[in-house]
C-alpha cells in the first residue's frame, strides 16, 4: 500500500484517509486518471483509443483491432468484466483471456448495490445514514460491514453495502434465500437501545407515536418502523400503552 501511495504523491495526487478509506485531498476520483494520463503523456506513451480487439496472437505478441495490428513485447489485458457494456466492458476480455490459455472463474456481481423486496423501498428513497448492514444465507452470517447507508427507490445502497454485495452475490449463485439485516442504531448494543426506548417513554410520555422517534432516527425511517410495527403514528401513549393499530 505504501509503495501505492507513494507512487501516486510522485504524480502530485496528496491521499488522504476518510473512514478507513483512502482519497485524493481533492476529493475528487477524477484526479487519479487525470495524473495517470499527464504522466503518460510525460513519458510518451502512445494511447491509441476507439477500437475493438479482435483477436491476440503470440510469439510474438499480435493484437488485431478494427484499426489495424499492432506488436508488443508483452501484454497486460485490463478489459474490465460486462459492468458496463457502453464503454467496452462487454465481457468481450474473457474470451481474450480464455484464447490466451487463462482459466475464467464464473464472474459474479460486487462492489454493487442491493436490490430488496419488502414494499417500503420508494418511502425510504433518499435516506444517508450511518448503519451496520448483516447478510444472512439461508439463517447463517456471511459478512457484515458498518458505515454510511444510502436507502434508495430499489433497495440498499453505499460503502457497507458494496462491502458485502459480493457475498450476496455468491450465496444468491448458490440458490441460498440471502436476507439483508440493517441496524440503524450500530453504536448501541441491543440491552442499550431498548434502555434508551424506555428512557424515552418515560421522559416523554406527553409525544405520539410519529414524534416519539424525532433525533434518533430519521423522520421517514421512523414513519415505516411504526408501520411495519402496527402502530398508529398520531396515537399517544399517555400514562397507558400505544396499542397496535
Amino acid at each position: 500500500m505504501e509503495d501505492t501511495l507513494a507512487f501516486f504523491r510522485e504524480l502530485g495526487v496528496l491521499p488522504k484517509i476518510k473512514n478507513g478509506y483512502v482519497y485524493p485531498n481533492s476529493e475528487q476520483a477524477s484526479a487519479v486518471l487525470d495524473v495517470l494520463r499527464m504522466e503518460a503523456e510525460h513519458q510518451k506513451v502512445n494511447i491509441i483509443c476507439g477500437c475493438e480487439v479482435e483477436s491476440i496472437r503470440t510469439r510474438p505478441f499480435v493484437v488485431s483491432t478494427s484499426a489495424g495490428e499492432y506488436r508488443a513485447d508483452r501484454i497486460i489485458l485490463a478489459t474490465g468484466g460486462k459492468a458496463a457494456p457502453a464503454t467496452g466492458s462487454d465481457g468481450s476480455g474473457y474470451r481474450l483471456a480464455k484464447e490466451l490459455g487463462h482459466r475464467i472463474i464464473k464472474p459474479l456481481p460486487a462492489l454493487v448495490q442491493l436490490r430488496c423486496g419488502d414494499g417500503y423501498e420508494k418511502q425510504l428513497a433518499g435516506i444517508r445514514t450511518e448503519a451496520k448492514v448483516t447478510l444472512n444465507a439461508d439463517g447463517h452470517v456471511i459478512a457484515e460491514d458498518t458505515g454510511e447507508l444510502q436507502l434508495t427507490d430499489y433497495g440498499i445502497s453505499g460503502i457497507p453495502v458494496f462491502q458485502v454485495s459480493r457475498y450476496a452475490a455468491r450465496a444468491l449463485d448458490r440458490k441460498q434465500a440471502v436476507t439483508a439485516i440493517v441496524d440503524y442504531l450500530p453504536a448501541l448494543t441491543w440491552e442499550d437501545t431498548l434502555k434508551e426506548l424506555q428512557q424515552r417513554k418515560e421522559r416523554m410520555a406527553y409525544r405520539n407515536a410519529e414524534t416519539f422517534f424525532t433525533g434518533l432516527l430519521n423522520k421517514k425511517l421512523a414513519q415505516v418502523v411504526l408501520k411495519k410495527a402496527g402502530v398508529t403514528p398520531r396515537l399517544s401513549h399517555g400514562t397507558g400503552q400505544w396499542t397496535a393499530a
